[in-house]
């Protein structure tokens, strides 16, 4: 099954309108590729000739990002309305940061109130957090699949300078989600598995085997094998 199939099981239903959409640049390439093959014309492209592909690259490109910037605005602010409510109850400074998100503190059975950071609160979440590093990351390899693409098919050799303009983009790096990823871990850890780390995260992750999980040896070991255990498991 091609990368466009395939990438789409791992796509939050809602969010796929802000998915790089790989078809449609898929396309691209295709129907560049009949027309020059048809018209004999050689498969090296002058910058006005690349222009169709790269102006609907980067515009898939920017609406990522813009889609990220704002997902992330909305669950830090969650984060940060769920802190300061519970810092304030246990008596905690608010000026007690992390560089991208705030730190969580839990409130004692015996306390004399009810916590906000209940369970619940935490995995859901840390459920969305991670389902947003896992878009950012299923785009990026989407972005690196179709540069390839377009360099194999179209005999070109710009991938390399692509990447460049793209890995400056938010989305790319991602720290404010891993940041809080780690903080929701440590404080489910310090109020629900007596500060065992490693518990907290095999608790807090969906337990669905997600197919980017499997994809990302990728990295390393290639395209084919993640599949292959994809859909023979």
């Amino acid at each position: 099954m091609k990368f466009g199939k395939v990438a789409g099981y791992n796509l939050n239903p809602e969010w796929s309108p802000y998915f790089l959409n790989y078809k449609a640049l898929a396309k691209t390439i295709q129907a560049e590729k009949r027309f020059r093959s048809k018209s004999g014309l050689p498969f090296i492209h002058s910058e006005e000739e690349r222009g169709l592909f790269q102006t609907l690259f980067f515009a898939e490109v920017s609406k990522v990002d813009n889609f990220y910037q704002t997902e992330v605005a909305v669950l830090k602010h969650q984060h940060q309305k769920i802190a300061n409510s519970h810092s304030s109850m246990v008596g905690i400074s608010n000026d007690v940061k992390t560089s991208n998100c705030l730190p969580y503190l839990c409130g004692k059975k015996d306390s004399g109130f009810e916590s906000p950071v209940s369970r619940k609160t935490l995995f859901l979440l840390y459920k969305e957090f991670d389902s947003l590093k896992n878009f950012c990351q299923l785009n990026f390899l989407a972005i690196k699949k179709i540069l390839e693409k377009y360099d194999r098919l179209l005999n070109t050799n710009n991938k390399r300078k692509m990447l460049d303009k793209v890995i400056k983009l938010e989305f790319i790096e991602s720290q404010p989600v891993k940041d809080c990823l780690s903080n929701i871990e440590v404080m489910y850890a310090e109020c629900f598995t007596g500060g065992n780390i490693p518990r907290a995260n095999k608790l807090l992750r969906p337990r669905k085997l997600s197919y980017l999980s499997l994809f990302s040896g990728g990295f390393i070991t290639g395209f084919t094998a993640p599949l292959l255990i994809l859909f023979i498991g």
